[in-house]
């Protein structure tokens, strides 16, 4: 990754959309509306063995109030502080959002509207729809994801998941209140990476030659192209046979490569502009590397 912050429309609209389904949410459990496929699912989670309370405990903690300022802190010791403060500052929101749904959604625990459920632990207070943890979890989850690459992408997501199920599972939370807790951390942490940006992805034309060679096509030089492409690094790759391609190289662990991106990224696309080699030299040289480029996850070639 280079020194450079990059912003992507991609985050409005996950923003947008995670607002928009938890208000939608909100709507069945205002003033303690309780759905019969809800309590069903509830019982299913809050009912399993005894054994999986203390690994469980333990990752619940990741959606505590604390676990922002504490992973910040282990970000910034890390050498990574523009990461450290984006977490501080969109879990500690994140969960203060939530006590404010809550306060207006108004539906009580599980153990204020249900009979005989299971509550391990201390027995939680106050208001339940949403799950301030779940928020925080997936708020920090989703601020990770436009610093890291996707391995740890998909750790950080499925314990935010866990987070949400362990909830359940002590009987502190109803399943909506972890959805919709889930929902609101996801466009809190996106709505940060919109506001604040994250690190620009920048691969060297080694690894882009590398690429090239992988797809049978071994390129003598690759040099880039001054303009703006959207996630992309657009360059010309000079062929050993003399003839010249347009690549945009794309990692296959860069955040842009996700398909809520693509999908943005193709409904506002700019045309770059004309270049005296931006083009292939005959098609015979576009359709190889287009139809091969579809496996290899290190380069693409545009439509």
């Amino acid at each position: 990754m280079s020194g450079k912050l990059q912003v992507h429309a991609s985050d409005l609209v996950r923003a947008a959309a995670g607002l928009s389904i938890g208000l939608v949410i909100s709507l069945f459990a205002a003033r303690g509306f309780i759905l019969d496929l809800e309590v069903n699912v509830f019982r299913l989670v809050n009912e399993l063995p005894e054994g999986l309370l203390v690994p469980l405990e333990v990752i619940m903690q990741l959606g505590a109030l604390a676990a922002a300022p504490a992973l910040a802190l282990v970000a910034i010791a890390a050498g990574r502080r523009r990461f450290g403060v984006d977490l501080a500052i969109a879990g500690s929101a994140a969960w203060m959002i939530a006590r404010v749904v809550k306060m207006i959604a108004d539906r009580g625990r599980p153990d204020a509207l249900l009979a005989e459920i299971v509550v391990r632990g201390a027995p939680a207070h106050g208001l339940g729809f949403a799950s301030g943890h779940t928020a925080v979890a997936a708020c920090l989850a989703t601020v990770a994801a436009g610093h890291t690459k996707r391995p740890v992408r998909y750790l950080c997501w499925s314990l935010a998941i866990t987070v949400g199920i362990a909830r359940i599972y002590v009987g502190a939370h109803f399943p909506l209140d972890v959805v919709a807790g889930a929902f609101l951390g996801w466009a809190v942490g996106s709505t940060v990476r919109f506001i604040r940006g994250t690190p620009a992805f920048s691969p060297t034309t080694a690894a882009v030659m590398a690429g090239l060679q992988r797809l049978g096509l071994p390129a003598t030089s690759v040099d880039r192209l001054d303009v703006h492409a959207s996630g992309s690094i657009p360059c010309i790759a000079t062929l050993a046979d003399g003839s010249q391609l347009m690549v945009k190289a794309i990692s296959s662990h860069h955040r842009d490569a996700d398909l809520l991106y693509t999908g943005c990224g193709a409904s506002s696309r700019s045309e770059i502009p004309s270049h005296r080699s931006s083009r292939p030299s005959g098609r015979s040289n576009t359709k190889p590397f287009c139809s091969c480029s579809r496996s290899a996850p290190g380069c693409a070639c545009p439509t």
